[in-house]
């Protein structure tokens, strides 16, 4: 049965599926249940604290200086009549404890991070503590409980806090029974479900082997069957000649194809010829029936060329040929491939051309070419510099260097290896988009000009001779989004304006909300691209005509950028004019779409997590 892999497959689905079981009801549903349980004893909790809160105007008092309020023993002993409860505890500010049902715990400060950073911010602390751990206070008791921790708030301002222990030992101890009944009952029908689908793969097995062995003795039958059709056929070939309507019904087959295909008789002559074929002919195809073949092809060359491989019989070899276009376009390669086309026992059979357009493939493997000879060269560039300042800088006693020689060749090397090294990442992060893999986003919220309007006045200093404008039309606004992602986007785009502007033209970043959504544009006066090339500049490794620049690259500096805006939900678009510079314009959504679809306003309210 396992040597089937269909049947093999099922059985492991089926194995996967018996153990999910289990292991969803030990490691989700018995978490959630605790959860659960922990949070509805901390509403409780606090619902005591508020009672408290407000019976004893708690709200109202200062702790550190005013003396707790008489009537709190019995509110507090009201309280301690819930079975539940085991502790009450009233702390001032400071954390010293004003108040405790059991008097040793009076005047003791609590110290702990949690009181002063996280309850005195006004957020509820709630910790679960099993019976063989310690409580907060540094007690072990002899039952389960949850320690909930609440702020005592007048407005923004931190009155104190009070502490209650809630026992939770039965409900733990129901929870663990239910998480034993479901997790036999869940192991049971697992196991059932195994057992039965075992049952069902072996009857299967033994049904297709029946199958396969029945198949084979009549795949046997059929082999003998066509050897004798194909032996009657050949002795029919042989003595009749081929009738109209096979030939009809080769042509049309023949014709169907999706490449170029020309085919010949014995005396070289054309029989068949379709569309596709026609590009490399003089006249129309229907024209070239009946004609030799070196009559009808467009190029003398390439006319020249068949003519000799037919008549050497060389055939199964493909070769490659380029047409020139007469209207100027790019050249066309087609490869050609000879084979027999009819079967008979002569020295010069009817032949088969087979003309295929490879022009885009032979253009991919052009570009695959140049691309790895560009990277080489992207890549030598910083390593040799590199070499040679680490050779001057670990001899500099011989070559006698000063130390601000020194210190400009660490710099140096510095500035190598940081473009080395972003080289090498574009090229890792190429590597992951086209394997498929989507990028991590570390959301954060930021005021965008408090990243760009630094970042322009970097460059501003660096580099000078360009004219720097940030236009921010939306003070103020913020955004959710990767703070490093977003900055790497707007580097990029600023490299690829310095690349292709030249000194003294301007460089701007203009940032704006529209209806719909935030958007940064950057524009100079460079170069600029044709219609032809902006429809492709966000392509991986493309790059455009920088003839006019000499500047190198990866090519990959747009499509990182178009990957990270797609990544945030936004859209990247560029216009641009031959000669008088490029816009690219990056839209970001103000808002973070949540899992079901709806628009993630503001982050939620902060609330600790038990430990």
């Amino acid at each position: 049965m396992l040597k089937i892999p269909f049947l093999r497959n099922i059985f492991l689905i089926a194995l996967v599926i018996a153990l999910i079981f289990p292991l969803y009801n030990q490691l989700v549903l018995s978490v959630a249940y605790r959860e659960i349980l922990v949070e509805e004893t901390e509403d409780e909790a606090a619902r005591y604290a508020t009672y408290l809160m407000h019976s004893l105007k708690l709200t109202e008092l200062d702790l550190e200086r005013d003396a707790v309020p008489e009537a709190i023993g019995q509110e507090v002993g009201t309280l301690m009549k819930d079975a539940h409860l085991i502790k009450i505890k009233l702390f001032a500010p400071s954390g010293r404890t004003v108040y405790s049902n059991n008097s040793s715990d009076l005047g003791v400060l609590n110290e702990s991070p949690f009181l002063h950073d996280q309850v005195a911010r006004g957020m509820l602390y709630s910790k679960a503590v099993n019976k063989e751990h310690l409580t907060s206070d540094g007690l072990q008791l002899d039952t389960d409980l949850v320690e909930t921790y609440v702020p005592i708030m007048n407005g923004q301002r931190y009155m104190g806090a009070i502490e209650i222990y809630y026992d939770i030992t039965e409900s733990k101890a129901r929870l663990d029974q239910l998480h034993q009944q479901s997790q036999w009952m869940l192991g049971s029908i697992s196991a059932a479900l195994v057992l039965l689908t075992l049952m069902g793969l072996v009857r299967a097995s033994l049904a297709i082997r029946r199958k396969i062995a029945a198949e084979q003795a009549l795949r046997k039958i059929n082999e003998e069957l066509e050897e004798r059709v194909r032996q009657r056929t050949l002795e029919v070939a042989q003595s009749l000649e081929v009738s109209e309507t096979i030939r009809k019904r080769m042509k049309a087959i023949l014709t169907a194809v999706p490449d170029g295909l020309l085919a010949t008789d014995e005396l070289g002559q054309i029989i068949l010829v379709n569309q596709k074929a026609e590009t490399l002919l003089k006249n129309s195809p229907e024209a070239c029936l009946g004609l030799a073949l070196p009559h009808c092809i467009k190029d003398a060359a390439l006319a020249k060329r068949l003519n000799e491989a037919l008549k050497t019989g060389e055939l199964g070899a493909a070769f490659d040929w380029t047409l020139s276009l007469e209207d100027g376009a790019h050249p066309l390669i087609f490869q050609i491939r000879i084979s027999d086309f009819m079967e008979k026992k002569n020295d010069n059979p009817g032949r088969i051309i087979l003309i295929q357009d490879v022009t885009r493939e032979r253009e991919v493997e052009r570009m695959k070419s140049e691309f790895l000879a560009m990277a080489t060269h992207e890549l030598n560039t910083p390593l040799t510099a590199i070499m040679g300042y680490t050779e001057l800088l670990s001899n500099k006693q011989s070559y006698g260097l000063s130390s601000e020689q020194e210190e400009e060749f660490n710099q140096l090397v510095m500035e190598k290896t940081d473009h080395l090294s972003r080289i090498v990442s574009d090229l890792t992060d190429a590597s992951r988009y086209e394997a498929g893999h989507l990028l991590v986003l570390d959301r954060q919220r930021f005021s965008p000009e408090t990243l760009l309007a630094p970042l322009v006045e970097s460059y501003r200093e660096r580099y000078p001779r360009r004219r720097w404008n940030y236009l921010c039309e939306t003070a103020g606004i913020e955004l959710q989004a990767d703070r490093e992602r977003f900055e790497q986007a707007v580097d990029y785009l600023f490299s690829n304006a310095l690349k292709y502007s030249r000194d003294e033209t301007e460089i701007t970043l203009c940032q704006r909300v529209s209806q719909r959504g935030f958007e940064l544009i950057v524009s100079d006066q460079g170069v600029g691209l044709d219609s032809s090339e902006i429809n492709n500049i966000f392509e991986a490794f493309y790059r455009g005509n920088a003839s006019d620049s000499a500047i190198g690259g990866t090519g990959l500096g747009l499509t990182t950028v178009r990957v990270i805006v797609e990544a945030h939900g936004g859209e990247v678009r560029a216009e641009s004019q031959k000669g008088k510079g490029t816009h690219i314009h990056l839209l970001f959504p103000l808002e973070k779409p949540n899992s079901r679809g709806e628009q993630y306003d503001a982050p939620p309210a902060p609330r600790a997590k038990y430990s």
